[in-house]
């Protein structure tokens, strides 16, 4: 579940960028965990013709965080 304030905040942030042209591609970096792909979910909502790469990096916080 995405939090409520999550896209709006989005939004702003990347408005504060301007408007991305058509062939504008976004590196966000993922850990794996679910604060990531919320991350991704938002940003797929608010900027639908955004190309994004996930960038993978894994922290090694918790056991077994290579296999996400």
């Amino acid at each position: 579940m995405i939090p409520a304030a999550l896209p709006d905040k989005l939004r702003r942030a990347l408005h504060a960028f301007g408007e991305p042209t058509p062939d504008a591609i976004a590196l966000v970096a993922v850990s794996g965990g679910l604060d990531s792909v919320a991350l991704l979910t938002a940003l797929r909502e608010v900027a639908p013709t955004l190309r994004i790469v996930a960038g993978h990096l894994d922290h090694a916080l918790r056991p077994g965080s290579a296999d996400d």
